[in-house]
């Protein structure tokens, strides 16, 4: 029988302690890497690392380039490729600043769709390219980061706008 291995993170929020009334979580990202190393002696290493939203606390671009730092400790910490990382958005990892008139708009038509048109609904959103999208602008950080792990959501009919 094959065992897989996978660090499980989410909820990280690198940036979260950028507004003083958070307390600084570097203490536990440390322990972590260090309970990873640990757990690599002891077991061997990690197939991949899974990281289920919220990479950042508010999808802005430097708060990703640390994230991105950490992470790529954390994978040499349990022994698995940088590719084996493997990242989806959440909440926090879009920048609301970079939601526009048309996008919120888009966002109550879809509160307000039925359930059983709503796949519908995005799958034809999903069509329009990359400059046509009013979703994605406000995702464009996290997908610069997303693609540095190759995990970049991309439409079949995708024609590239700007070099991420």
């Amino acid at each position: 029988m094959i065992r897989y291995r996978y660090v499980h993170v989410s909820d990280i929020h690198f940036g979260q302690e950028r507004h003083g009334d958070k307390p600084i979580h570097d203490d536990v990202r440390i322990e972590l890497l260090q309970d990873c190393t640990n757990l690599r002696n002891t077991i061997g290493s990690a197939d991949g690392i899974l990281v289920t939203g919220d990479v950042v606390y508010s999808g802005k671009r430097e708060q990703y380039q640390i994230a991105g730092s950490w992470l790529d400790q954390l994978a040499e910490r349990v022994g698995c490729d940088k590719t084996s990382i493997f990242v989806i958005p959440g909440n926090h990892d879009v920048n609301v600043v970079d939601i526009g008139t048309t996008c919120r708009l888009i966002h109550e038509s879809l509160r307000s769709s039925p359930l059983d048109q709503l796949d519908d609904t995005l799958q034809s959103i999903g069509q329009d390219a990359d400059i046509g999208n009013p979703l994605l602008p406000k995702l464009a950080a996290y997908r610069e980061f997303a693609e540095r792990y190759g995990c970049d959501f991309i439409p079949d009919n995708y024609q590239p706008t700007r070099v991420y």
